[in-house]
């Protein structure tokens, strides 16, 4: 994992934040209305302790992608990945629904009630 911010929210209250620009530090990201959306799944999965296949299966999206978003999550520090069984958790020094709300919001400001 990456070395951690100071402010573990990192920020995601403020009117300008952008998960993708601001946390994730991947500026080429955030021009897909579907693919914040499978953030999004993908984060309420991580939540709610859901393995990747299961995920995947419930949300009709690759494994791989799943996978590649949970290590996105995990990179930033929301999430971490356990031992045995390897799984991707929400890492413990963040509320999970306050992530989720958070996603929820950008989501929202970005894209509307499309």
């Amino acid at each position: 994992m990456r070395e951690q911010d100071e402010d573990l929210d990192l920020g995601i209250w403020a009117d300008d934040w952008d998960f993708w620009d601001k946390t994730a530090k991947l500026s080429c990201v955030g021009y897909s209305q579907a693919i914040d959306e499978d953030a999004l799944a993908v984060l309420r999965g991580i939540a709610a302790r859901k393995f990747c296949d299961v995920i995947a299966a419930e949300q009709n999206l690759p494994r791989q992608y799943v996978e590649m978003l949970q290590s996105i999550f995990c990179s930033v520090g929301w999430a971490d990945y356990g031992t045995s069984p390897r799984g991707c958790w929400i890492d413990c020094r963040h509320n999970a629904e306050e992530l989720i709300s958070a996603f929820e919001a950008y989501v929202k400001r970005r894209w509307g009630d499309r």
